[in-house]
């Protein structure tokens, strides 16, 4: 029996070869599922809704009304910290430490991590590798969280890690 390798990260976001086989929604299909979320919550004018582009969303009620949905974010995305490059680098990490710890023959496992936001990964390579290690001693454990003090080497980048044996049935190839 095989494991699958997973690496989840915080942002909900996998990295496995079959995700990255998946197309990938439309930035339209992403647009409308945040207008969704905010529809359940929010009581809007009574009208038709359309979808589109500039506006995303327009309500044609009494009055039309027209929604961009957008991403705010509090920091320059030019400050090493910043969300938009720090989740870049979350996937890159995850990406490089998968690769590595099966170049470096490692099981079929899943390990779901969480990274701090209030540590920024500076260094992608070196945390992946720190990672790639991390995960390769935990890899016969049972199936549970991951105590703290197994990934205090990779300096609070990780708020906590998760361990799941799941085992896939080989195929012939």
């Amino acid at each position: 029996m095989k494991k699958k390798v997973t690496i989840k990260l915080e942002s909900g976001a996998y990295v496995t070869e079959s995700q990255k086989r998946k197309p990938r929604l439309s930035q339209q299909e992403i647009e409308r599922h945040y207008f969704e979320l905010f529809r359940e919550s929010y009581t809007l004018p009574a009208g038709e809704i359309d979808y589109g582009d500039k506006p995303d969303v327009i309500i044609s009620g009494a009055r039309k009304l027209g929604i961009e949905i957008t991403n705010f974010y509090r920091e320059d995305g030019s400050v090493v910290g910043s969300e938009q490059r720090q989740a870049t680098r979350r996937a890159s990490v995850a990406s490089l430490s998968h690769e590595l710890y099966l170049n470096n023959g490692g099981k079929n496992i899943e390990v779901k991590l969480n990274f701090s936001r209030s540590h920024p990964i500076e260094d992608d390579k070196a945390v992946a590798a720190k990672i790639a290690e991390f995960v390769a001693g935990i890899e016969d454990r049972e199936t549970g969280t991951v105590p703290r003090h197994l990934h205090e080497h990779i300096p609070r980048r990780m708020t906590d890690a998760y361990l799941q044996t799941v085992a896939v049935a080989e195929t012939g190839s």
